[in-house]
């Protein structure tokens, strides 16, 4: 993967990156900005403005990545849970369950379950 993205650089113009890092802070910055034109195309679609982003699962444990995305977006982000796809399941048992009223209400039980770390857009 590094090689095809040094490849699509340098067939594109760019600066070619030469670490690693460079390669991962490309990939990074690539991610925000694509999160950028997809909540543009939402709040197109929609008619409406979003006030935030969520970012949850593994991305949520990549700092960089969620300042990166709250910078480009100028969007407060809220990172986590990490394991969000089965914390969602349980949700979804325990309201079918009728352990729970709403979803609403699992929301809630996840905000105060976990930790959230929320990033703010900076200059």
């Amino acid at each position: 993967m590094p090689d095809r993205i040094k490849n699509y650089c340098q067939q594109t113009g760019q600066k070619v990156p030469k670490t690693p890092a460079e390669i991962v802070r490309g990939v990074i910055e690539s991610l925000a900005d694509k999160y950028t034109k997809t909540i543009k195309m939402i709040e197109d679609i929609t008619d409406r403005p979003l006030n935030e982003m969520y970012i949850i699962g593994g991305g949520s444990r990549n700092a960089l990545l969620c300042q990166l995305v709250a910078n480009a977006t100028g969007l407060p982000v809220y990172a986590g849970p990490v394991e969000a796809t089965a914390i969602g399941n349980l949700i979804i048992q325990a309201k079918s369950m009728g352990q729970i009223k709403s979803i609403a209400e699992g929301r809630k039980i996840i905000r105060e379950s976990f930790d959230i770390k929320k990033y703010l857009p900076e200059e």
